[in-house]
């Protein structure tokens, strides 16, 4: 890989989940009880967790407090170079934007597996690293940390799901329950 003039290789940019880390419920089963008026919470941890991870993995947006790790095989370009009739040179991006947030904290910046120096700044990594860049943060919530929008909304997809079991696609679910629009607002 090259800049200037030459054409780029391909990056690979990889998000793994190490771990969860939250202990417990974030949500729990009783107060989807609560909030679809029942009397009993049997058979409703299913639907807070499925809601959970639909939210998780439909917006990349961590709810569970997790440990992730960013990897690529070099910084992110904002274009790539071009060698046709007038060539354009690759433009590196000025930063590395992490999914899964919010980022709770970083644990380590790596380029070639050693510590590199970075900063911070709203889920966004500015770093000299230039190739096999490793990143491990921490991002989510815990059960006293959720926001209340964002227990709305699990709670909202959840009942959602309760009410029209095997009825309804998941993005309709997320539609109809009005999560979509919480979601979109949040990110």
């Amino acid at each position: 890989m090259s800049y200037g003039y030459q054409k780029t290789t391909s990056n690979i940019i990889d998000y793994q989940r190490i771990s969860i880390d939250t202990v417990g419920d974030i949500v729990h089963a009783d107060e989807l009880m609560n909030y679809l008026k029942l009397q009993s919470d049997k058979g409703l941890k299913p639907f807070v967790d499925a809601a959970i991870e639909t939210i998780e993995k439909r917006y990349n947006y961590a709810i569970r407090l997790a440990t992730y790790k960013y990897t690529a095989l070099y910084y992110p370009l904002k274009r790539q170079g071009y060698n046709g009739l007038s060539p354009i040179p690759a433009v590196r991006q000025e930063y590395i934007r992490l999914e899964y947030a919010p980022i709770i904290s970083v644990i380590s910046v790596k380029e070639d597996g050693e510590l590199t120096e970075y900063e911070n700044i709203k889920n966004t990594i500015f770093t000299c690293a230039s190739q096999n860049i490793e990143i491990i943060y921490q991002s989510g919530y815990t059960h006293a940390t959720l926001p209340a929008d964002i227990r709305q909304a699990i709670l909202q997809l959840a009942a959602y799901n309760y009410e029209h079991a095997g009825g309804c696609s998941i993005g309709d679910s997320l539609k109809q329950s009005g999560v979509d629009e919480t979601m979109r607002r949040l990110i």
